[in-house]
């Protein structure tokens, strides 16, 4: 299985008013456990992955001083999209706040993508028809900090 040996704990994923006593039943849970990783409430020594869906929470901290990788919620999907572990250096959550600012800023901080590209491919219209063969067509890509 493709995560078999990963131990992941999750932090920014789930919404503060569910119990954590639910969150194994979770589809974000269910997926992963079965793509053969073990998750966890809590970072131990035994951790091999922390999933951030947002920046700046105590959990990545506490995993940067543990040595344990701390990738963002999208190395999840790709592992999960192509059937294999995707390389962890390509979604890296480095940037953790201080102290101080973490025990005064409770709210939510997503982390976005940094830059956005789209490209609108029009189609061909020199064909005798009065239609296009195909709609125009925009593919978005995205690119995370």
């Amino acid at each position: 299985e493709v995560l078999t040996g990963c131990q992941i704990v999750f932090t920014g994923i789930f919404p503060s008013n569910l119990e954590r006593e639910r969150y194994s039943t979770t589809r974000i849970w269910k997926t992963t456990e079965g793509f053969g990783a073990k998750c966890t409430l809590e970072l131990t020594p035994e951790t091999t992955h922390l999933i951030a869906g947002k920046k700046g929470t105590k959990k990545i901290a506490q995993a940067i001083q543990l040595g344990v990788k701390v990738v963002h919620l999208a190395w999840l999907h790709a592992c999960v999209q192509y059937y294999e572990k995707a390389d962890e250096s390509k979604y890296i959550v480095q940037e953790i706040m201080s102290p101080t600012i973490t025990q005064q800023n409770t709210q939510f901080q997503p982390i976005l993508p940094t830059t956005i590209n789209t490209t609108t491919t029009t189609p061909d219209t020199s064909s005798n028809s009065t239609l296009p063969q195909s709609f125009p067509t925009t593919t978005i890509t995205a690119t995370s900090p």
